[in-house]
């Protein structure tokens, strides 16, 4: 690439215009994978709240009307629906967060499983292994003098 400057002109070489590129584009991957996972927090977040509203026996209803027209029968009636009502939205919520606490105890069961089962594919030996490794070395040992 050739630029020139009030210096004068120069070729700047390939392997260094690549080396530019890739560091600018190293530089915007971090701010680009972080957006990414503040959206997908906070659409998570958006998708567990609630978007519906208690619903109660008489809607745009000030306290003084409705004393005087409803019996005091009927207003107990009102509150034990709406309590029902609301133990039965709280169970499901209660529910939810139960299989969200099993589903993250089991994932990261299977991620702990796994990462021991390659630490001990890696680095572990049975004991056949061992034997068989000592006695390799004894025999050389032995062997050499």
């Amino acid at each position: 690439m050739h630029i020139s400057s009030a210096r004068g002109s120069y070729i700047i070489p390939p392997d260094q215009l690549r080396a530019t590129h890739k560091a600018q584009s190293n530089s915007m991957r971090f701010p680009f994978y972080s957006l990414i996972l503040i959206v997908t927090c906070f659409r998570g977040v958006d998708a567990q709240t609630s978007r519906s509203t208690p619903q109660t026996g008489s809607a745009n209803t000030d306290s003084s009307s409705l004393t005087s027209t409803v019996s005091l029968q009927e207003y107990r009636e009102i509150l034990q629906n709406e309590r029902k009502l609301l133990e039965d939205q709280s169970d499901k919520y209660y529910a939810r967060i139960d299989t969200l606490i099993n589903r993250t105890v089991s994932v990261l069961g299977i991620f702990g499983a796994i990462g021991l089962g390659l630490f001990i594919w890696q680095f572990g030996k049975t004991r056949r292994d061992e034997r068989s490794g000592s006695r390799t070395i004894q025999e050389a040992g032995i062997g050499s003098y």
